[in-house]
């Protein structure tokens, strides 16, 4: 019994996409990590409207990363699922669905 019930578990946990939190959050909110120097504010304004509309962006160059707020949730996660360590300017970026 315990045993059906681990492997029930199991294949639950392998349904979810790769490197993606359980769908239990929907979030507008997207944070976008290990961004190289050189990425411009068009670059990656041009990245996030390749998805969605984009209510707001704040590029922080100091910090290599990014906030962006999309205008609908499902675009913030279908940003994640495409972009997340995607290869921009020879760097792999991070990108994580922030709480609101």
């Amino acid at each position: 019994q315990t045993r059906a019930a681990s492997q029930t578990a199991q294949q639950q946990i392998s349904q979810q996409p790769a490197g993606q939190a359980p769908a239990m959050m929907s979030s507008h909110l997207v944070a976008i990590d290990n961004l190289s120097m050189s990425t411009s504010e068009d670059q990656l304004r041009n990245m996030l409207m390749s998805i969605g509309p984009v209510e707001k962006m704040d590029l922080l160059r100091a910090q290599k990363k990014a906030i962006a707020k999309f205008s609908h949730p499902e675009h913030a996660a279908a940003f994640q699922r495409k972009f997340h360590r995607h290869m921009v300017d020879l760097s792999h970026i991070n990108v994580t669905l922030l709480p609101e």
